[in-house]
């Protein structure tokens, strides 16, 4: 039987993806008329806008801007805040790729989900976890362990958890169900 707060979670979500529903059928596809594969160059107003595609991240052909004269790192889903989602991705390409943000020491993050950061803690944050979860799965993986469920129970992500979601049953639920769950099926 379902408690109180994960109703009340499942409610939320429900009334979530119903909005999502709706507006979806208004979408059109736009095609792209220009490609690149790892970096592009474009000059607008004087202004430098370089588009880096340095892995496949959260999904495959993740890209991301880098405005030089403003040091500001516009992410798309590389970056997802207040907890990552997991589904699908690259865990060792996704973690280069925020080495290569986090080297450029931007003063603006622009997260694709989330409010604008003015530091880079929390993009620390993310691909400490990451790489925590990439790092204690391979253990586990060399000790014998083969299925996620066991493996989960495995990991020791108690700083982690509290510094992305302190006591919030829902931010927790998510760093299960949406991140450390599927980063464990990927891996």
């Amino acid at each position: 039987e379902l408690k109180p707060v994960e109703i009340s979670r499942m409610q939320r979500l429900m009334d979530v993806l119903q909005k999502y529903a709706r507006h979806s059928r208004d979408v059109q596809v736009s095609l792209p008329n220009v490609t690149f594969d790892d970096e592009m160059t474009l000059f607008m107003g004087g202004r430098e806008i370089q588009i880096k595609h340095t892995g496949n991240a959260n999904t495959p052909g993740d890209a991301w801007v880098w405005l030089p004269q403003d040091s500001i790192v516009i992410t798309g889903d590389i970056v997802v805040s207040p907890i990552p989602y997991c589904f699908g991705s690259f865990h060792d390409d996704w973690i280069r790729t925020l080495d290569v943000m986090l080297s450029l020491k931007p003063k603006w993050i622009l997260p694709g989900h989330g409010e604008p950061m003015r530091d880079t803690t929390y993009l620390r944050q993310v691909r400490d976890v990451l790489a925590e979860i990439v790092l204690q799965s391979k253990r586990g993986y060399e000790s014998g362990i083969r299925d996620a469920d066991s493996l989960k129970a495995s990991l020791d992500l108690t700083a982690s958890r509290k510094a992305m979601c302190g006591d919030d049953p829902d931010r927790n639920f998510v760093f299960d169900y949406f991140m450390v769950g599927p980063s464990l099926e990927r891996l």
